[in-house]
């Protein structure tokens, strides 16, 4: 875990999140995430910094982390879910757990029970998802767009 000091967040890039507390992540099982690594992009969880006690962090971890292997559960999806999912991007049709997998938890969640639909942004609101019945409808990544557009 490292926290802004003021040398690391100097030494942040300008870009990034400099003043949160950022947990460096290191995988445990083979996979993926050593592929990852091995081609120099390193795992990074930024905490919100309003965080003020070790409960506090450690509930906003467990929010995007899993004590549980979920490789299994990754098995048992379509080849197309699986690949998305491990290239961390999304399809129509997509369940909200299977985005989740693949974008990780949205930092909001807007229901709409007169449309039935549920509008995702995450972080910056580079990513947004909409949702209709559970089934991902459209979305955006980073500026493009994808997905139906009724």
């Amino acid at each position: 875990m490292e926290f802004p000091t003021a040398l690391v967040t100097a030494e942040r890039v300008i870009y990034a999140p400099r003043y949160n507390p950022w947990v460096y992540l290191v995988p445990t099982t083979s996979g993926g995430p050593e592929a990852a690594l091995a081609h120099g992009k390193p795992f990074i969880l930024v905490l919100p910094p309003q965080l003020k006690s070790k409960e506090d962090v450690f509930a906003e971890i467990d929010r995007y982390l899993s004590r549980d292997d979920l490789s299994g559960e990754l098995k048992q999806l379509p080849p197309q879910v699986q690949e998305a999912i491990v290239q961390k991007t999304v399809e129509t049709g997509m369940t909200t757990e299977q985005v989740q997998m693949a974008w990780g938890y949205p930092e909001r969640i807007h229901i709409d029970d007169t449309q039935k639909t549920q509008q995702w942004t995450w972080p910056l609101g580079k990513q947004q998802a909409t949702f209709k019945n559970n089934a991902l409808l459209r979305w955006t990544d980073h500026g493009t767009a994808g997905g139906n557009t009724d």
